[in-house]
Formats: C-alpha cells, structure tokens, sequence
C-alpha cells in the first residue's frame, strides 16, 4: 500500500467516525422544539460545515439518490465555484471529457448496489489545469442501516500520477534504448535474478523472453563453460564486484560462440545494489586470432630454432629512436649522413642488441653456449662494415630485407664467406629485426673452381681459335717480314752503288724498322691471346678493342670475300674488363658469321659490327647476311658442347657467354639481322670514369 492509499484510508475512518457525530447530533436537532430562536439554528446548522472544512482535502457529501450537497472550503477553492455551481460538478465540465463518461457510470453503480466508490480521473481547478484526483464515496448508514447518504473524498495524486507516468516512460525508454543496442544486453535484481533480456539477445539464442528469464539463460551456455559462469555469477552479488569473463553461448542454429560477459551493479545512494547491468560480447573472432597468433608464434619458435640457418633476434628500438630523431631533423639520406659522421656506424653496431639465437648460429659462429652471442653483435662485422652500413641504409629507406654475400668474423677468430640477410618484423618498424646466416665458404671456393676452369676453358678455345686463325696469323705476319726483306735487299742495292744513295736507303731503313715494329705487334697480340694469364681488369675503350681484334681476322676476311661495315658510335664512355677476354668474344663472333656465310649460296657475304649507347650500357652488335639460325636450334647455342658445326666443339659460344656475364653483362642471339642472317649482341655495364 502505497503513501496516498494510507492517508486516504485514514482520512475515511475520520470521515466514518464524524459521520457518525453529525447522525447523532442532527437526531438532537430534530428532538428540540422548534421554539428555538433562528439564530441558535442558525449556528447549530453551521456545526457539520465546520466539521467538513477541518479534514484535509476535498470533501463532499450526497444524498442517498447521490445529488450533492455539502462541499468543504477546499472542495469550493480548488474548482473556484460557489457550491450551488458545484452540485453538477461530475457533469458540467469540473471533470476532464476523457474520464467523465467511466466516472459518472462508476458512481451510479456504486450508488444503486450500496458499493464504495473509488476511481481516480482527472479535474479541472480554477486554473483551467487538470489534475488528477483518486476520488472514493462511502455510503453512510442511518440508524436502521439503510443508506441515508454518501461521504465524497477527493486526494490529489497528481505528483505520483505523473512521477508514475515518467517511470514507465524512463522504462519504455530505457527497454528501447536496451533493445537497441547492437549486441546482447540484460538486467538483473541484485541476487541475480534475470528480469529483462533485450531482442538482440534473444534472436542470437532463439530463446523467448520467458524462457531465458530467471537462471533459464543458462541452458544457452556451453555445457563445458556452465558451471564456471554460475559459480562466478553467484559470487558477484555477494561481493559486489564486476563480472568480468568469457564463455560460449549456443546460437539458434546450434553453434557455439565466445562471448566476453560483463555485468556492473547500479547501486543507491545508501551503496546498496539496487540492479545488475550486463552485455555479451561476440569474442569469437578475436578467439580465432589469438589462436591463430599463438600457432603464429609457435611455428614462429619452432623455425627460428629448428632452421638449418643460422637466426638471430635483436632489439632495434634504440636504432629506431636514433632514425627517428635523424628524421626529425630533416636527415633523408643516411649514406651521405654516413659519410659526414665517422662514429655513426659503431654507435649503431652497439645499438643493435642480439636477444636470442638459435643452435644453427651458435655452432657456425664459433660459440659454446648461445648466451655467448646475446649482446652487442659488433665484433662479428670487424671484416665486413659496409655490408652492415647498406644494411642499415636499407632499414632507414624503409625496406623490410636486405640481403649480401659478405664475411664475418667467429668467436673463434675464423672468416667465413656467408649469405647475410637483415628482416624488419613490420614495414617501417626497425624495433624487431632477424638476422639469417647461410655458410657459403663451400659454395665460395666452389664458386672460385668454375671461375679457375672457366678460364681454362676459355684458354683453351683462344689456343683452339688461334689454331684455326693459324694461316691468317702466318700471312699478317709474313707481310711485315716479306716487307722488311724486300726493303733491306733493296738498301744494300742502294749502297753498293758508285755513288751510294744514302737518302734512299735511309728511307727504306726506315721501312723496315716500321714493318718490324708491326711484326712484333702481331707476335704480343698472338701471344697475349695464347697466354694463360688470370683476366686483367683495366678501362677499355670498345672502340679499339674492336679494331684490334680485327687485326687477326683480316686475312681470314679477305680469303672469305667477307665485306665488313663497322657502325661504331663515337665518344662512347668506357667499359672495365680483361682485354683479351673481349677480344676472344669479338673474335670468336666474327669467325662465326664469317662460317656462317661460307657455307651458304649467299651471293653477298657481309658483316656489319655496330656500338652504341643503351642506358646504362654499351651494345655490341654483329649482323650476317647469312642464312640465320635454326628456330629449334635458337635455344640450345649456349648450352656447352652443342655445336652447328661438323667440326665444332661446341665451346666457343659458352666461353663467350661466361666471359660476358663475368664482366656483368648480357649475350644474346636471334634472327632480327637488317642483312637477313643472324644477329649477336653483347650488352657491357659503363665504367663510372672517362677515358682520355
């Protein structure tokens, strides 16, 4: 019962209690004779108006047919009418129009069957405001208990009227804003005790409202995770703390999610908890990738200390500090950054801290025991710091691996020839970096073997090619010396005269010094060709390396009928390499045209040797108006040992590839020819210095 219904009740047993003073006194008024003076009445008339106007609220009475009466002064003040106009109170508009039709229908019921009246609607005051009003009637008995009359009492419950209607609408409110939330939410009493679960919840469980009530939202928990969401739910409202855990809850289809569920308790202002508010959270995507970390890191753990590589972690947070403080200020390029700073590279050394290696890198660096390599790694780069400057260079540019064949120097104090990588974990993150170590001293001095026999092999095709230049290099150098002959008979013819001609024979000496001076040109150039000397590499003009190497092959040309063009493109920047080695290519392409041509019904047998610049490069081009060369046969002219020839051995453009590619360019062959024979062409890397 309520604060209004206790003080309407009490204000009805006063009124009953009055009610019966006023009986037994009108009883008295009507046993006095009515001798009495008209002023005595007039004051006894007064006696049940005073008694009326001392109960504190509004009152009025009815006659036993239910027309009104009396009305006390506040019945009379708050509709501001004089009590003639009130006796149609019900009717004439004092009620509001929405309640008066049930109310007037209510009264005359509990009029015609004796039953107390009680409603509440709304009445309009002298203000034109409508409040509302709880009204009861009681029927009051005479003295043989027939109803005589009726005891009006009007109590103003506007204030809980309307605080009533803001919590229902705070409710509705609240249930909407709840059921609009987009995830499942809920609220308990302060034991527990589920009362209301919103729509998001209920469509994920397929429960209804009633049945997840109470404790039945468990029957949607994960058989294994049930009884640990109650024991914990249980100790919650005891100790007043957050709930604060994670669990899986069944959809309508039968499958189970990770929810995170927490719940915070609504206390009042005496601390007491008044509700508990709580929403899940669909965790299951998280879930799968913390599990998908963890196996991450696990197969992460397993390869970094299983891999036959030698691995190692550092800490690159201080090198991370040190690039963004150089950042900061403006530093762009850290090579010229390098070149202003002699000590940077050993602070960034030290800087970079080995956290953790693995059993590969503690056996190939020489150590015992893995803790021997955690720390500073600087030592290790005592025979090799420009690979750790470019690697460092590449960190700050922003790439996440770098990667060089360098030296590093063990524990032990032995060099070895090594792969380095360096990987940044995250783009642009140098904080983690892992450092991978391959041991190619095996493949180094395996490497260093092909070198050696490839240059065997390559002698070996310059003595095979001399041998088939044999009777070309005979006539180049029988001209010089027939030359020097004929010159020296004819001085002595010159001498011996009466009169020697010594101006004449002077001449011819002359000659002859220049023919020898050819002779003994050819010979060093034979000789050089024949020698087996490692490759010098110097700057080269290509230019005259070309003309050289066509000082062999102009016997062999002219024998042939071969008519040579030379395009060569003037003022070319030089190119580093081995002298020899590009005239072995130079020949060894002629020679192969020249063959070529001579075994065709050619009727025009020309070669023509272009040069010019490609970007970064210098090409070399031979162009025969030969036959060109086999389409199925294009793929295979590198390949050792595949020859074209009856004669050949297969060596010669194999030779000439290894020497292009040892000098870091390109060779290549196709049928593109402007003479319609086959065309070579071998691409050369410039030097960055200009020759005189």
């Amino acid at each position: 019962m309520n604060r209004l219904d206790k003080v309407a009740g009490a204000v009805s047993r006063w009124v009953r209690r009055s009610q019966l003073g006023i009986s037994r006194y009108q009883s008295k008024l009507l046993g006095r004779r009515e001798a009495h003076s008209g002023a005595k009445k007039a004051r006894l008339s007064d006696e049940p108006r005073l008694v009326l106007d001392s109960i504190p609220g509004l009152i009025c009475t009815m006659s036993s047919t239910g027309a009104f009466e009396l009305f006390n002064r506040q019945f009379v003040e708050y509709f501001g009418r004089a009590p003639a106009e009130l006796r149609a109170w019900m009717t004439d508009g004092a009620v509001h129009p929405d309640d008066r039709a049930g109310a007037t229908s209510a009264l005359g019921r509990s009029i015609a069957t004796g039953t107390p009246y009680d409603t509440e609607i709304r009445c309009r005051g002298a203000d034109g405001a409508y409040r509302w009003f709880q009204v009861r009637a009681l029927p009051v008995p005479n003295a043989v208990n027939r109803i005589c009359g009726w005891y009006v009492l009007l109590v103003d419950i506007d204030d809980r009227k309307r605080a009533e209607q803001a919590a229902r609408t705070s409710e509705r409110d609240l249930s909407t804003i709840i059921n609009a939330i987009p995830m499942p939410a809920w609220s308990t009493r302060p034991d527990g005790f589920c009362d209301f679960i919103n729509q998001r919840w209920l469509e994920y469980t397929g429960l209804s409202a009633e049945e997840a009530r109470g404790w039945g939202w468990g029957s949607a928990i994960h058989p294994d995770d049930v009884k640990g969401v109650a024991e914990y739910w249980r100790t919650c409202p005891v100790s007043g703390q957050r709930l604060d855990m994670e669990a899986r809850i069944r959809r309508f289809d039968g499958d189970y999610r990770w929810f995170l569920f927490r719940a915070s308790p609504l206390r009042d202002d005496a601390a007491n908890i008044v509700a508990w508010y709580g929403t899940n959270t669909d965790i299951e995507d998280l879930k799968t990738s913390e599990r998908a970390l963890r196996d991450s890191e696990q197969r992460y753990r397993h390869l970094f200390h299983h891999m036959p590589v030698a691995m190692m972690k550092l800490d690159g947070r201080d090198l991370r500090e040190i690039f963004n403080g150089l950042r900061a200020a403006g530093v762009k390029d850290l090579s010229t950054y390098l070149d202003r700073d002699q000590d940077f590279l050993g602070r960034a050394m030290d800087t970079l801290v080995i956290e953790e290696a693995n059993e590969q890198a503690v056996r190939m660096l020489g150590a015992s025991r893995r803790e021997q390599l955690l720390g500073s790694g600087a030592n290790f780069w005592q025979l090799s710091p420009r690979t750790f400057r470019r690697s460092i260079e590449s960190s700050f540019r922003g790439a996440t691996a770098f990667q060089e064949e360098t030296r590093l120097i063990t524990l032990d104090g032995r060099a070895v020839d090594v792969l380095f990588t360096a990987a940044n974990l995250r783009p642009m993150d140098e904080s983690v970096m892992i450092y991978g170590i391959v041991d190619i001293t095996d493949r180094v001095r395996a490497q260093e073997t092909i070198q050696q026999l490839r240059a065997e092999f390559a002698h070996a095709a310059r003595i095979s090619m001399l041998g088939e230049l044999a009777a070309s290099i005979a006539h180049e150098i029988n001209q010089p010396l027939a030359a020097i002959r004929t010159n020296s008979e004819t001085s002595l013819r010159y001498l011996d005269r009466p009169v020697a001609d010594i101006a004449k024979a002077r001449q011819l000496i002359e000659r002859s010094v220049d023919d020898a001076a050819r002779a003994v040109d050819i010979i060093s150039h034979i000789r050089a060709m024949a020698a087996g000397k490692p490759p010098q590499q110097t700057m080269l003009s290509l230019r005259n390396v070309i003309e050289e190497a066509l000082i062999f092959l102009r016997s062999e040309l002219q024998s042939t009928a071969v008519s040579v063009s030379l395009d060569l493109a003037p003022a070319l920047p030089p190119v580093i390499g081995d002298r020899v080695q590009l005239q072995q290519v130079i020949v060894n392409l002629a020679i192969n045209a020249v063959q070529a041509m001579t075994q065709s019904a050619s009727a025009q047998r020309r070669l023509l040797i272009r040069t010019e610049l490609a970007e970064a490069c210098i090409s070399c081009t031979f162009e025969d108006s030969g036959p060109g060369i086999d389409p199925q046969k294009l793929g295979q002219l590198f390949r050792s040992f595949f020859t074209t020839k009856d004669s050949g051995m297969g060596m010669g453009l194999p030779v000439c590839r290894s020497i292009v590619e040892a000098h870091g360019g390109e060779l290549r062959a196709d049928n593109q020819s402007e003479l319609g024979g086959a065309r070579f062409s071998f691409l050369l890397p410039l030097s960055d210095t200009s020759l005189d």
